[in-house]
Order: structure tokens, then C-alpha cells, then sequence
């Protein structure tokens, strides 16, 4: 019993030392893959704020590693650069086995880096049930205790980025600069050309820098050359709305207007059709307003009412106000608004009506229309009224 007992004890022993021996072989070229990587992005942001000249002058290619400070702060920044945009969480699930820690033993984790200084895992391992904690904690662990959840090739592992360029942000340790971080854009493409060329930039690194810059002033020139057609763009359709709301062309200047004939209808009253037409009108812009139009800028009505045969003016004139009135000129009815309010019209939109909402501030636009209204009112409705009746 107690041979039988020894023999699976040392079975057992040699299994285990077995699987901890395959996990080493399938986390070590994975590993590897994965420094060179982080190598690769650390000497891709070194040499970025070189050519995007953030550091003193007098440091160069070759001078910026002894910069001890900013190198192992760019160290930190490659490692979050290299989760956010090449890690896969389904490759990076791992089982904790043969740990010799019951706390840990059969518990999933995430691998959150790798530490190639004592080659080692930084894994957050997830809560146990009934742990009430949340979060997870982070441990060190080395690779034969690590089983993958998911086994995929070496030529899949983290090789897709999830996106092409990210903005980095690196802290300043010079003092000579009066800024408080660098900005620099990692750009997976333009590594991954150089590195098609040299798999380790740091050896070779003024030829893979001649590389890169050519390839980032290429990339910065188009994207600013797409700036400014975007700028352009924008300006074209700012101009085409300004003319949208300040000019009306005339009926008789766009000739695919449908034309409408009603010979075969009965003439109405006048002051009946200008009302209609007002009384339309007042209806659009209630409709408009209740409705609550996503488009702030969306047009309601230009002040004075000026259309091609004056019904607008009309609406007005056939008022009791104004019925009466000896200065109204019969062949130029928008004469009427000209004289007191001149020849610029106010243009009244979506936004100027919600400004009538008790609490908000009016637009200069309605203000104005009260005015040039008040001005016409005075001017044509009490002066006359008080002026002497000739027989």
C-alpha cells in the first residue's frame, strides 16, 4: 500500500512537472512576440518626440536612452498602448493550475501585462462568489502555472489591433519645459513598416527613423490637406445657408415651379384670399413651433412680407388700421414698410420663436421685428390718427 501510494505520488509529480513544462513552451514564444512588440512601441514613441521636437534640442537618436527618467516613463505608456490596441482578451484568458495555493488554484484570469524583467505575468484574477469583492486583485505568477483558456496559434496571438492610431500622453520629465505632458500619436501602421525592414529598430535606428519620419510627413500632410477641403466644405455650406435664408428668388426666376391655373374657379373676395393666405401662414408656423423642429435655423417667415403680387401686404392694408389711410401708395404697397423700416429684412427662424419662452434670452432678430413693428405702427396708425381731417 505504501509502494502503490509513493508510485502515484511521484506519477502525479511527473504529470504536473509535464503540463507546468508545456505551458512554458506555449507562453514563451508568446512572450517574446510580445516584448519585441513593446520594444517596438517604445522605440516608436521616443523617436516621435524627437520628430515632433517636445524634448530639448540637444538630445538626439542615439542620447534619448540615457534619458533615464522619460525612458522608463515611456516604458509604462508602450505596456497601456500595447493592451488598449493589440491584446485579445480571448487569448489573454487564463485558468491559475499547479499553483500550490489553494486561494488561487483553479481560479480564471486576465492577463494584464508581461513583465520581462523577471519574466513573469501581471494576471487579475477574478473574484471568488463569495469574496464580496468586486474588483479582482492582481498578481505575479509565473507562465507554467498559467493554462489558457483559449489556444490559439502563435501567428493569431494579439497580431489584429483593435484600432490603427491612438493619442498617447507622456509625462514630462525635463524642467526645462514648461509643459506638463507629451502628446504623441501611435500609429500601428507606420511601426509595422519599419519593423517589416528592421524587427528591432533600436540596432539600425537612424535608416528605420528615416523610414518613419518620410512615412508620418506623408501621413500629416494628407491629413492636413483633408482639413482643409473639411474647412472648406463647411464654409461652402455655411455661405449656401446664408443665401438660403437672406435671398428669395422671385416665382417667375425658377422656371420648374409647377404653375397653377384656376380659370375655371370663381374669383373670391380679395380681402378673403389675403386672409387665407395670412391665416396659412400663422398655421405653418404653429405647426413648425409645436412640432419641435430639430433644425434651429429652420426658416418661418422674412419681415417685411414682400411676395410678387403683395398679398401678404394686403393682409395688413385690409385691416380697419389701415383701410383708411391716405399715405398707403395703391401701385407700391411695400412702400409702406420701406419708409419707416428701411431695406434690411429680419429673417425669423425656429430658434426665435423657442426664444419667446418664458426664462430664455430673446434673439436679437425678434427684438428687432418688434421694433421695426412699433416704429411702422406709430408712424402709420397715431400719426394719422391724430393728424387734422381735411374735408
Amino acid at each position: 500500500m505504501v509502494l502503490l501510494s509513493l508510485v502515484l505520488v511521484i506519477r502525479n509529480s511527473i504529470q504536473r512537472e509535464a503540463r507546468k513544462l508545456e505551458r512554458r513552451q506555449y507562453w514563451s514564444a508568446r512572450s517574446t512576440l510580445e516584448a519585441v512588440t513593446i520594444i517596438g512601441i517604445v522605440w516608436y514613441l521616443k523617436m516621435e518626440l524627437l520628430r515632433t521636437k517636445q524634448v530639448p534640442p540637444n538630445i538626439t537618436q542615439h542620447t534619448i536612452q540615457y534619458c533615464n527618467d522619460l525612458v522608463e516613463d515611456v516604458k509604462k505608456v508602450a505596456a497601456l498602448v500595447y493592451n488598449d490596441i493589440y491584446r485579445d482578451r480571448k487569448s489573454s484568458e487564463i485558468v491559475l493550475l499547479d499553483t500550490g495555493r489553494d486561494d488561487l488554484e483553479g481560479r480564471r484570469g486576465i492577463i494584464q501585462q508581461y513583465d520581462s524583467s523577471t519574466s513573469t505575468y501581471d494576471i487579475l484574477v477574478a473574484p471568488r462568489r463569495s469574496s464580496g469583492n468586486k474588483g479582482g486583485a492582481v498578481i505575479s505568477t509565473y507562465s507554467e502555472c498559467m493554462e489558457p483558456l483559449h489556444r490559439t496559434a502563435l501567428s493569431a496571438y494579439n497580431s489584429t489591433p483593435k484600432v490603427h492610431s491612438q493619442m498617447t500622453v507622456i509625462p514630462n520629465s525635463f524642467n526645462c519645459i514648461p509643459v506638463k505632458d507629451f502628446s504623441v500619436c501611435f500609429r500601428h501602421g507606420v511601426l509595422h513598416e519599419v519593423q517589416k525592414q528592421y524587427s528591432n529598430p533600436e540596432l539600425d535606428v537612424e535608416s528605420a527613423y528615416t523610414i518613419m519620419d518620410a512615412r508620418l510627413s506623408l501621413i500629416d500632410k494628407e491629413e492636413q490637406e483633408e482639413k482643409n477641403q473639411a474647412k472648406l466644405r463647411q464654409e461652402r455650406q455655411q455661405q449656401a445657408m446664408e443665401d438660403f435664408l437672406t435671398t428669395h428668388t422671385p416665382t417667375d426666376g425658377r422656371p420648374y415651379k409647377r404653375q397653377r391655373f384656376y380659370a375655371s374657379m370663381p374669383t373670391w373676395n380679395r380681402s378673403c384670399q389675403t386672409n387665407a393666405q395670412w391665416e396659412a401662414k400663422l398655421d405653418y408656423i404653429k405647426h413648425i413651433t409645436m412640432a419641435g423642429s430639430e433644425d434651429p435655423h429652420m426658416h418661418l417667415f422674412t419681415y417685411p412680407f414682400k411676395t410678387s403680387d403683395d398679398s401678404f401686404v394686403d393682409c395688413i392694408v385690409e385691416s380697419p388700421f389701415w383701410r383708411d389711410s391716405s399715405m398707403i401708395d395703391p401701385n407700391n404697397k411695400d412702400k409702406l414698410f420701406y419708409q419707416t423700416n428701411g431695406n434690411e429684412p429680419v429673417i425669423i427662424t425656429t430658434s426665435s420663436v423657442q426664444s419667446l419662452t418664458p426664462g430664455l434670452d430673446l434673439e436679437e432678430n425678434v427684438i428687432d421685428l418688434c421694433f421695426k413693428w412699433y416704429v411702422l405702427y406709430v408712424h402709420f396708425f397715431l400719426i394719422q390718427k391724430s393728424a387734422p381731417q381735411h374735408s
